[in-house]
């Protein structure tokens, strides 16, 4: 598989979870059938959920950047910070069986998410709406520059906007799982 191919497939992925978090959420919000059945999965799951998500999100950046060689700049490092050590925290929490946890994976989706929206208005302007803009990135010349991307995909979708999808996504399941733990609070 070669590295359009393989963006092609990470974007239909993000794409579908994109349209599943909006619906999801819209759902949530207008349908108490929705709030019932959500109410029904349980704590575990949603931290399993969670790790899926951010695993998938890490091995994707991984891959990028070892098997196709591309460059990683200072705002990617910086959303692979508050990306990378997710499945970490989310393994300790379900190990330990400790029920905040899910809050420090908020805090750091919650982070990572207007970097990566700032990463991606950047390439926004650049390629979608063809404006020259260069992102205040490094003032090292040898380090990759945050306005240029190797990946475009569909005219739009690029590494940050994927990690923008991703931390919307945990960002939406946190929200999930901290009712599950309010609910299990409750009830005790």
């Amino acid at each position: 598989m070669n590295l359009e191919q393989y963006s092609t497939v990470l974007s239909v992925l993000v794409l579908l979870l994109g349209a599943a978090t909006i619906l999801s959420i819209l759902s949530y919000l207008f349908s108490p059938l929705t709030r019932t059945l959500i109410a029904r999965i349980s704590y575990t799951t949603w931290l399993q959920g969670i790790a899926f998500f951010a695993t998938l999100a890490t091995l994707g950046a991984v891959t990028y950047q070892y098997v196709y060689l591309t460059p990683v700049c200072v705002l990617c490092w910086w959303q692979r910070i508050f990306m990378f050590p997710l499945e970490i925290i989310i393994l300790v929490t379900l190990w330990t069986k400790a029920k905040m946890n899910h809050l420090i994976v908020g805090l750091m989706a919650a982070i990572g998410l207007p970097i990566s929206a700032y990463h991606y208005y950047g390439h926004y302007q650049k390629y979608v709406a063809g404006n020259p803009f260069l992102l205040p990135c490094s003032t090292n010349p040898l380090e990759p520059s945050c306005s240029n991307s190797p990946i475009v995909t569909f005219g739009f979708i690029t590494i940050p906007f994927m990690a923008l999808v991703v931390f919307s996504a945990i960002l939406w399941l946190v929200y999930l799982t901290h009712q599950k733990s309010r609910q299990e609070s409750n009830e005790q």
